[in-house]
């Protein structure tokens, strides 16, 4: 289990919401516990699950939390009636970076985001691999580390844009995969394993 997906141990839930942009409503909700892992499930309670989602990203150390996205992008591929080769292509690309990390693969897929425009939810897989490490500035100046919670935006944006593909079952599918998430590194509600 990630230790800020824990019951019990998770950091504190208005610390971890201070750093996100979270809607007003989800900043009323109450942590039971005041843990970010209840308020996370106060969240998903309550139906605010595009906030459920901003949390749970920054929950998840940089590599779950591409794992997760990636987890969701495989299923919602693969359930496309008709293939879309590119984002197979770049979901592939992925796929090979989060299996064996490397500079090169890292590369690969920043340069597949900036040429998708950042316009489906692979490529936000791709621009999160790609925030992994590098520089944001051009060829030849001074490197510029992206920011650690640059990954996490990119991964929120990714599972919400897979979401939408479905406007009528949005929420439902947001709800499936944050439930997903939490199955692969957390205890379910209540504790245990």
């Amino acid at each position: 289990m990630v230790l800020s997906l824990d019951p019990q141990r998770s950091p504190p839930a208005m610390v971890v919401a201070a750093q996100l942009e979270l809607s007003v409503e989800a900043l009323a909700v109450p942590s039971r516990t005041g843990t970010a892992r209840s308020y996370l499930d106060e969240l998903i309670l309550q139906g605010l699950l595009q906030d459920a989602v901003a949390l749970m990203c920054r929950l998840l150390p940089r590599q779950y939390c591409l794992a997760w996205a990636a987890d969701c992008v495989r299923a919602d591929l693969a359930s496309m009636p008709t293939p879309d080769r590119d984002e197979w292509a770049r979901f592939a690309a992925c796929d090979r970076y989060l299996r064996a990390p490397s500079e090169e693969a890292r590369a690969v897929c920043a340069d597949l985001a900036e040429r998708a425009q950042f316009k489906t939810a692979v490529a936000w897989l791709a621009a999160g691999v790609g925030w992994t490490g590098g520089s944001l500035a051009p060829p030849h100046v001074d490197v510029v580390p992206p920011p650690e919670t640059l990954t996490a935006t990119a991964c929120g944006a990714c599972v919400t844009l897979l979401a939408a593909r479905v406007p009528a079952e949005m929420q439902d599918r947001l709800r499936s995969y944050l439930a997903r998430a939490i199955e692969m590194f957390g205890a379910p509600v209540g504790g245990g394993r």
